[in-house]
């Protein structure tokens, strides 16, 4: 079996596997503060829609775009607007937090691949080392 081929053919550069691990951390952060930004701005959501079903069903029907409306839990509340408020973030929401979590795993996919480019390399450095030695055996 010829070890020195395959290794050359599978072993990456151990300078490059280290540059695709910093790079995985890059990737890591963006997938972390996209999940952190559009956490918040689902507390928000949450906020809007309580103050959105605070009103009953007549309010929501008779609602007219620019009218505000108050009850003992909101007051001055433009209830089209608001509704459509919820709509757009709720619409962004769910697909920017999938693609922060799709993010946050490939960087960690990256970083496991850098860490496994530079042990193939010290694994052919040793090759290369030991050489005739760890034939022999």
């Amino acid at each position: 079996m010829d070890m020195k081929s395959t290794w050359q053919k599978f072993t990456p550069d151990p300078m490059k596997a280290m540059g695709m691990g910093k790079m995985g951390r890059m990737v890591m952060i963006i997938g972390l503060m996209l999940i952190a930004v559009f956490f918040i701005a689902s507390l928000v959501l949450s906020s809007w829609g309580a103050q959105y079903w605070s009103f009953d069903k007549t309010a929501h029907d008779a609602a007219v775009v620019g009218e505000t409306y108050s009850n003992s839990i909101a007051t001055d509340v433009d209830l089209v607007n608001t509704w459509k408020n919820i709509e757009i973030l709720r619409a962004w929401s769910s697909g920017a937090q999938f693609l922060g979590m799709g993010l946050l795993l490939m960087g960690i996919g990256m970083q496991l691949a850098g860490i496994l480019g530079v042990l193939a390399g010290q694994g052919k450095f040793m090759m290369e080392e030991l050489g005739s030695s760890m034939k022999k055996q």
